[in-house]
């Protein structure tokens, strides 16, 4: 049982995610591989969960223990929500007969290029909201038979909010995303997130639909 006193700090869970990743890297590889802003705190970083037996360093070499294993466990994604209910207007006239996210690229879907990824990090709990032509989803199941839906009857005039709040009960632990991205690196999907994630870019606030967040 996890307890408050074994939660990782944001640096400590990143050095640790990448160590999951593969158990022995080099120290100077392991900090070039963190996030800019953390980098600065790699050393404390190291001191820190060394002291807690989450890691072991040896000549310059650093490999994750079983117990930074098992701290990482309360910080593995359980599960994918698909947003995939939109028109997908912009990509006529290919969506006039089929969902946008069904729509192929280089003979694969652009959904399938998502839900392989999740596959290799994983996650086998996905979820896909749809709505127009709902029905060619089931296409899927044939070769994803663990796939689950939520039918949103409101995808003509109420978009991906409506969507999202449908799916509301799965969001934590989970990955959110839109179903028209094309992942073509599948390894910016992770077994690991220190806090749910939407996979999109920040930005200005649009006339469009978009999230707040803290």
């Amino acid at each position: 049982m996890i307890n408050d006193t074994q939660k990782l700090t944001h640096a400590e869970f990143e050095v640790l995610t990448q160590l999951a990743n593969k158990d022995v890297k080099p120290t100077y590889l392991l900090k070039n591989s963190l996030p800019k802003n953390l980098k600065s705190q790699f050393n404390k970083t190291l001191d820190n969960l060394d002291a807690n037996n989450y890691l072991k360093i040896h000549q310059n070499h650093i490999r994750i223990t079983s117990k930074g294993l098992e701290v990482l466990e309360q910080y593995k994604v359980k599960r994918a929500v698909i947003l995939a209910a939109g028109k997908g207007e912009r990509m006529r006239p290919e969506t006039h007969a089929t969902p946008k996210p069904m729509v192929k690229v280089h003979d694969k879907r652009i959904i399938e290029t998502q839900i392989d990824a999740l596959h290799q990090a994983g996650i086998s709990d996905i979820t896909i909201v749809r709505g127009y032509l709902g029905h060619i989803f089931d296409e899927l199941l044939l070769k994803y038979s663990n796939l689950k839906f939520i039918d949103n009857p409101d995808w003509d005039n109420k978009g991906a909010i409506v969507s999202t709040h449908l799916a509301i009960d799965l969001l934590a632990n989970a990955y959110l995303t839109e179903g028209d991205i094309y992942i073509k690196n599948p390894n910016v999907i992770r077994p690991y997130e220190y806090r749910s994630l939407y996979c999109g870019i920040p930005g200005e606030v649009a006339e469009d639909w978009h999230f707040y967040t803290d």
